[in-house]
């Protein structure tokens, strides 16, 4: 977990991001929507960039976008070997990362899973919403012992522990696949305020 990751001015751009780009529902994107299970409520997610990767998938687009996400984006390619104990050194353990927007409302959470498909080493994610407060909910829950289902499933067996995380603006989180993660509801006292999010993984190129 890393505060105060991008200058404040960063910080801000993409701020106005969040407020200026369009979104389309998760569950109405089908390569999106396997994770998300139905009692997850209604997020949103906006346009992936990818980086170090030479032809992004239809509907995403290549580093630099022209967008401020780009700024996200250059801050984690220029600390790669910083965060090299979480993510596992580029050429070896990833070839390319991406990033992607997403925009948790009221009732909008993420259930227990491990980041353990598609050739991931890691996840990230980057809070950047102007304020949050302890009781609006939408806390990172980390397993660090626990009793798991089948891998990479939100099947989880009573009797683990570990760890939350609140979402404030401006903090990074790094998570090693296979690690058991889930994203609490956003709380009813949160009102109008959304959990907005930069979330990323890093990848194997497996071509």
């Amino acid at each position: 977990m890393f505060d105060d990751f991008l200058p404040v001015e960063s910080l801000r751009q993409i701020q106005t991001y969040f407020t200026t780009e369009p979104f389309t529902y998760v569950k109405s994107q089908r390569s999106r929507s396997y994770v998300f299970r139905h009692l997850d409520g209604d997020p949103l997610v906006g346009t992936s960039v990818f980086h170090h990767y030479p032809d992004p998938p239809k509907n995403a687009k290549k580093f630099p976008s022209g967008n401020s996400v780009d700024l996200l984006v250059h801050e984690i390619d220029q600390a790669a070997e910083f965060l090299s104990p979480w993510t596992g050194k580029q050429g070896e353990s990833w070839d390319f990362f991406t990033c992607t927007p997403y925009v948790y409302p009221l009732g909008a959470g993420l259930s227990w899973h491990d980041d353990v498909r598609g050739g991931k080493s890691a996840s990230y994610t980057f809070y950047a919403h102007a304020e949050w407060s302890a009781s609006w909910g939408a806390e990172l829950l980390i397993e660090s012992r626990g009793r798991q289902g089948a891998a990479g499933t939100a099947e989880r067996k009573a009797g683990g522990f570990g760890n939350y995380i609140t979402p404030l603006p401006n903090r990074l989180v790094v998570i090693k696949a296979g690690t058991p993660h889930m994203v609490k509801r956003v709380e009813m006292n949160a009102g109008e305020h959304v959990r907005a999010s930069l979330t990323g993984f890093f990848y194997t190129n497996t071509e």
